[in-house]
């Protein structure tokens, strides 16, 4: 029971940290120390770095001949 207990733990703790990993395509980081450890508006701190999303483009459609 010991053992299963463990397991399902260090998944758990796994998950945890890997979902804390920003996405580099999607973030734009900076080093946290860089401002004081101050953030500005619209950044979540990830470890030691400060980070805002980075707003995607959508690609142009093209019109369909007519």
């Amino acid at each position: 029971m010991k053992t299963v207990t463990a397991v399902l733990s260090l998944l758990m703790l796994s998950i945890v940290t890997s979902a804390q990993s920003p996405d580099p395509s999607k973030w734009m980081c900076r080093n946290l120390a860089d401002s004081g450890g101050f953030t500005y508006q619209g950044e979540t701190i990830f470890g030691m770095q400060a980070c805002r999303p980075i707003l995607q483009a959508t690609p142009p459609t093209s019109a369909a001949p007519q």
